[in-house]
């Protein structure tokens, strides 16, 4: 028995994005088996390439950032707006599944790469845009990051701060990253309506909608007329004591969930050696916690201090305590869960030399995912690409003295 295909061979994506968000998505679909073509401007290329030479990012020999964005992706160096790259451009629009983009509504209308643009030349197209601030209204055209559209403009930054509190900046990504899942969510359902119906179509989100949407839960409060734990006038203070985190002896910190609060606490306060704290009239109940809550955390932090992270977590678990280490980044690639779930994946580079990329975050049974392949260069498979769209050498030499390739 000869072995499956991958789910999306057969699949060719036309990625015209940057950075992260449109771009992510095709990596997905790369990882299932999409040919995805990565069209960017002759020279400088995707900017996203560049990111590691920002100052405040980790600094390193790889160009770790584009290594797993950009990987099984053939590259291809056309600037369109060029004499004579119309035409090339159009030939790959017409034998494409899928064409994305994360570039402004306004841009999109002046390259003429809208939906309404590329759809006569081929009505199974999937066209897949990505906004910052979504297509309507007007911020429409506005540049957007996940700092500002995701996490500051949804209202996450200010959220998840505690009352006082200095605000934090995400982590490079996590708002794009996220949004990605989205972008390939609509993008499947689009393939999956053209299966039944044999039309293409629009698909479009926006890093602001799904910020919205991760903050959703508080969001909904607020439409309900909930009184939030972050406005100045409401007296009560916004923890928890059964969630919430604390420090060990070693440095280590963690995190427990225990949300029956009144039914767990007897059992917590005995395993973590403070048995008393189970009768005392202070903590006894759920209101009175609430009451004692600053006395109750002050306890609390003292007592994980006597003892290393190790030693709390095999406590903790064999308890049945909802409980995670809080992991710093280098915790996080050594995590024997995240290995053991294949969440890195062995990636070959140039020199004979392998690195571990990070997997994208589903699995299908059956069809494995392809093997990864490196990222492309800018522009390394252009005459490749534009051979396979009907060009000759005579095309290319043309399109090379117009500077469009």
């Amino acid at each position: 028995m000869s072995e499956e295909a991958p789910i999306l061979d057969g699949i060719k994506v036309l990625d015209f994005g940057s950075f992260v968000a449109g771009p992510a998505a095709a990596t997905v679909m790369s990882d299932f088996g999409a040919d995805v073509i990565k069209l960017e401007a002759p020279g400088v290329g995707d900017l996203y390439r560049y990111l590691p030479l920002v100052p405040q990012l980790p600094s390193c020999d790889l160009n770790y950032s584009w290594l797993m964005v950009g990987r099984n992706k053939r590259g291809l160096a056309l600037d369109i707006k060029k004499p004579g790259a119309r035409e090339p451009f159009e030939k790959l629009v017409k034998e494409c599944d899928v064409f994305l983009t994360n570039l402004p509504p306004a841009v999109l209308e002046r390259l003429q790469i809208r939906y309404e643009d590329l759809a006569p030349l081929n009505p199974r197209l999937i066209h897949a845009s990505f906004t910052g601030y979504g297509e309507l209204g007007p911020e429409a055209s506005s540049p957007g990051y996940d700092a500002t559209a995701w996490w500051a403009r949804s209202g996450l930054m200010e959220h998840t701060r505690a009352h006082g509190a200095g605000r934090a900046v995400p982590p490079p990504a996590a708002g794009d990253n996220s949004t990605a899942m989205g972008v390939l969510s609509a993008i499947m359902m689009a393939l999956y309506r053209r299966e039944r119906t044999g039309k293409g179509g629009r698909v479009y989100t926006s890093l602001l909608a799904h910020g919205v949407w991760a903050n959703s839960v508080a969001l909904q409060a607020a439409l309900c007329g909930a009184k939030m734990y972050d406005d100045p006038d409401n007296p009560e203070v916004n923890v928890q004591e059964l969630v919430n985190h604390f420090e060990c002896r070693d440095g280590r910190a963690f995190i427990i969930a225990v949300m029956a609060s009144d039914r767990g606490w007897p059992t917590f306060a005995n395993c973590i050696e403070l048995p008393e704290l189970a009768t005392d009239p202070r903590f006894a109940t759920a209101p009175a916690r609430g009451e004692n809550m600053i006395e109750l955390l002050d306890i609390l932090e003292k007592n994980f201090a006597r003892k290393d992270w190790a030693e709390w977590r095999e406590i903790l678990l064999s308890n049945r305590i909802t409980v995670s280490p809080i992991n710093r980044i280098e915790d996080v690639v050594t995590d024997p869960q995240v290995l053991a779930n294949h969440m890195l994946v062995d990636l070959e580079l140039p020199g004979g030399r392998t690195v571990k990329t990070v997997n994208s975050p589903i699995w299908v049974d059956g069809p494995a995912k392809v093997k990864p392949r490196r990222a492309p260069e800018v522009g390394e498979h252009t005459e490749e690409i534009l051979r396979g769209a009907g060009c000759t050498d005579a095309d290319i030499a043309a399109l090379r003295d117009a500077g469009a390739i």
